[in-house]
C-alpha cells in the first residue's frame, strides 16, 4: 500500500466485503503518517485468510521524535493492533 491508499476508506455498509489481493505473502507494518482503517483492514485481512502470510514490524516505537518540539505516538498503535485483531478472530473459533 502506499500514500494513495490514505484516501481510501473502508465501507461500512450490510453485505459488504472488502476485497483484499490473496496472493499476498507478507505484511510490512512500518511509521505511516497515513494510517487509516481501509489499510488496517486490508493487512488484517491478508494475514488472517491468505495461507502463511507473514506478518513484519519493522518497528515498535511507543514514541517518536517526529519534531523538536513534541514527542508524537510511534508505530506501535499499526504494529500492535493487526496481530491483536488476527489474535481476536483466531480465538473466537
Amino acid at each position: 500500500m502506499v500514500k494513495e491508499d490514505a484516501e481510501k476508506r473502508a465501507e461500512w455498509k450490510s453485505n459488504t466485503l472488502f476485497e483484499h489481493d490473496k496472493s499476498v505473502g507478507v505484511v510490512v507494518v512500518g511509521l505511516d503518517p497515513y494510517v487509516n482503517y481501509h489499510k488496517l483492514q486490508y493487512g488484517t485481512l491478508c494475514v488472517r485468510e491468505n495461507p502463511s502470510c507473514l506478518f513484519i514490524a519493522t518497528n515498535r516505537d511507543a514514541v517518536g521524535n517526529m519534531t523538536d518540539l513534541q514527542k508524537w505516538p510511534g508505530e506501535v498503535l499499526a504494529v500492535w493492533l493487526l496481530p491483536c485483531v488476527c489474535t481476536y478472530f483466531l480465538l473466537q473459533k
